[in-house]
């Protein structure tokens, strides 16, 4: 009977958390300061320009402007999590060395995702709705556009 009590609270507790997508205003801050969500959780400061970030070492490995060519792969992403989190819709993928970046949006709320993965760590971040981590640490590799985290989030990547 505790356990259903635990499990009922548990459920309540991620249904009722707010969520809230990126504004415009945060994504300058980010692309002014060179952070990324990750970085900025990390200790990168979004009210410092990208060079003061740069110098304490926070700057992210990739670049996060449009004007070094990273051909970004477009998809349709599935972000799951035993039935309690079900989000689908499009995103973008890319690559540069071991550091991997995919950005989606949930189709049903507009609710955008993060997923940072460094494959010589084996090792990502997951981020919702631009506000919380839903999943860090160590990855098991399902296939080579699929990872899944210990807590039991899985994201899979189908590109076009």
């Amino acid at each position: 009977m505790k356990n259903k009590i635990i499990i009922t609270f548990i459920i309540t507790l991620l249904v009722s958390a707010s969520a809230h997508a990126i504004n415009k205003k945060y994504r300058q801050q980010l692309e002014r300061s060179g952070c990324t969500q990750v970085s900025e959780i990390q200790g990168c400061d979004i009210t410092k320009t990208k060079e003061e970030n740069s110098k304490a070492g926070f700057v992210s490995p990739y670049p996060t402007d449009n004007v070094t060519a990273i051909k970004k792969q477009k998809g349709y992403c599935t972000l799951t999590n035993g039935g309690i989190v079900d989000i689908k819709g499009p995103c973008e993928y890319f690559q540069t060395g071991s550091y991997v970046n995919v950005q989606g949006k949930a189709e049903e709320n507009g609710v955008h995702f993060l997923a940072e993965i460094d494959n010589s760590k084996n090792e990502g971040l997951l981020i919702g709705a631009g506000t919380f981590d839903l999943a860090k640490g160590k990855l098991s590799k399902n296939g080579p556009l699929e990872v899944s985290w210990p807590n039991g989030y899985i994201l899979t990547i189908k590109l076009e």
